[in-house]
């Protein structure tokens, strides 16, 4: 039995999972799939990755970068971003797209 150095716990039962896991993977999920439906790369539908991507700009529109350095704020104000009364870096959606 093997355990971890200083903790005192055996590692063993997580050898054994991954162990049975691997044995047996499809009978322990019913038969049932648990990753995507086989569409390419991703998990995600286009209209997902559409839906992330308009949420990010927004993100990055409306609450923007806090804390970032000055020259970082003179180059994307220069650029397009701009800089608010709260202190938030702001990126406009033609700018991130840039």
């Amino acid at each position: 039995m093997r355990q971890s150095e200083g903790s005192g716990r055996s590692r063993t039962g997580r050898i054994r999972r991954d162990k049975s896991a691997a044995d047996s993977p499809a009978e322990s999920l019913g038969g049932k799939r648990i990753i995507g439906l086989g569409r390419g790369h991703g998990p995600l539908h286009d209209t997902d990755m559409v839906a992330i991507h308009e949420a990010a700009l927004a993100v990055l529109a409306k609450t923007g970068l806090g804390d970032a350095s000055p020259i970082v704020v003179d180059l994307v104000v220069a650029a397009g971003g701009t800089f608010d009364a709260r202190g938030r870096l702001l990126f406009t959606p033609n700018l991130v797209m840039a």
